[in-house]
Formats: C-alpha cells, sequence, structure tokens
C-alpha cells in the first residue's frame, strides 16, 4: 500500500502538502461479508497488519486471521524470522511451533 502511494506521489510529482496525510484502515465483521461475498477476495491483496510496538517479552504474540487479513500483536524474534521464511503466511500453528521450539523442549519425542 505504502509503495503504491509512493510511486503515485513520484510519478504526479506531487509536493509534500498534497501528499495523503493519513491512511484508515477500517474492520467490522459485517462489512466483511458483505464485501468479501462479492468477490473482492479475489482482487485485492492480503493485508497484514503488525503491531510491533507492542514488545513484551513475556507476552506471546497474538495472531488474528480471517479472510483476507491477519492482524498481529506484539514481537518474537523467532516468528519474525517465520514470518519472512513463510512469504508472510501466519497463523496460530506459527505461535505453537515458535512456543516448542526452545532448548528444553527438544529432548521430547511426540508418541501417538
Amino acid at each position: 500500500m505504502f509503495d503504491l502511494i509512493l510511486e503515485e506521489a513520484v510519478k504526479r510529482n506531487l509536493k509534500p502538502e498534497q501528499m495523503v496525510k493519513k491512511v484508515f484502515v477500517f474492520n467490522h465483521p459485517g462489512f466483511e461479508l458483505q464485501v468479501w461475498g462479492q468477490g473482492i477476495r479475489n482482487v485485492v491483496p492480503h493485508f497484514v497488519l503488525w503491531n510491533l510496538s507492542e514488545y513484551n517479552k513475556n507476552k506471546q504474540v497474538i495472531p488474528y486471521k480471517q479472510p483476507g487479513l491477519t492482524v498481529l500483536t506484539g514481537f518474537s524474534n523467532k516468528l519474525f524470522k517465520l514470518f519472512l521464511e513463510n512469504d508472510g503466511e501466519f497463523g496460530p500453528e506459527h505461535v505453537m511451533e515458535v512456543a516448542i521450539s526452545g532448548d528444553e523442549f527438544q529432548s521430547l519425542a511426540v508418541v501417538d
């Protein structure tokens, strides 16, 4: 989104005072059902909103995922690495993977 705004600004030779000042993203389940039900899901990109400023090493990163949108709050180096390695695909299974990837869990085995 930001690249597109910058690209358009450069292409149109906009002055700083002509630039977009704020971008709003509104979310409401009823709106999503109506909009996504019209086939827009196939046209617009998947948005990932990650609030990195909520860092607390004792607090888990909380992902919220729905069609077309992933919202993350918090930060973890391991999760950020997974995020980049998985092309931005991110969900609860990734949080679990990071939670059990520590050295203290490496000696455990799953018996089915």
